[in-house]
């Protein structure tokens, strides 16, 4: 399993090959972002990527670019498992679900984050 844990405290986690899909799609979206690059690629080294204890700046931009390749994941722009495994139906649709669940518990995440910078 791997974790995703959000600054809001929140985790989201899965199994080891749908982060790994995630972070090789996050990595070819964004391929002159070293940064994030290295981000990726530690994460899936430790089975876990803490946003919660980063630099709000690299949390912010590393979720940003999680979250646009998300997107395109759920809108077919980005074909994500479709392309690594064609032949395989049910993996496609529980890799969609579980982008789906991340793609709501950031946005879930944004908005409180607007709500406190309301206040």
């Amino acid at each position: 399993m791997v974790i995703i844990r959000f600054r809001d405290g929140v985790d989201w986690f899965k199994a080891n090959w749908v982060f790994r899909q995630l972070a090789e799609d996050t990595i070819a979206a964004f391929p002159q972002d070293g940064d994030l690059q290295f981000i990726m690629m530690q994460a899936q080294a430790l089975g876990a990527l803490f946003l919660d204890s980063m630099d709000t700046d690299a949390a912010s931009a590393t979720t940003r670019a999680i979250r646009k390749v998300a997107e395109g994941t759920i809108q077919g722009t980005i074909q994500g498992w479709r392309l690594t495994r064609p032949e395989d139906g049910v993996g496609q649709q529980m890799y969609l679900k579980s982008i789906s669940e991340l793609l709501d518990l950031i946005r879930d995440e944004e908005d409180a984050e607007k709500g406190d910078q309301e206040k």
